[in-house]
């Protein structure tokens, strides 16, 4: 039996409480099996991205996310939003800044 299967750089989700998404239905956070359809399909993508919002680790979550191309959804964007946000640190934009964007 290993030690720790959790990755070095994953967040402390469990520093301020429990995340919201604990208690949430997890299907909400990743996207269903459609044949035949080549982009993600949620059972319930706007009230996943709303417990995220409200979320005291939602940073953390989606610096992971970016970081690690995770899929579903994380610190309240798909991952075809945080392709596109992953251009945005890249150019230097603060993490936390763009947080606030997608809290809006």
């Amino acid at each position: 039996m290993q030690d720790n299967l959790i990755p070095s750089d994953y967040p402390d989700f469990f520093s301020e409480g429990d995340p919201p998404c604990s208690t949430s239905d997890p299907e909400a956070f990743y996207p269903q099996d459609v044949e035949g359809m080549k982009t993600a399909i949620y059972f319930n993508e706007e009230g996943a991205k709303l417990v995220c919002k409200n979320c005291p680790y939602m940073v953390q979550c989606l610096e992971y996310a970016i970081k690690n191309n995770e899929i579903g959804i994380w610190g309240g964007t798909t991952e075809g939003q945080r392709r596109r946000l992953k251009q945005q640190l890249n150019a230097g934009i603060p993490i936390t800044e763009i947080a606030v964007s997608i809290k809006r």
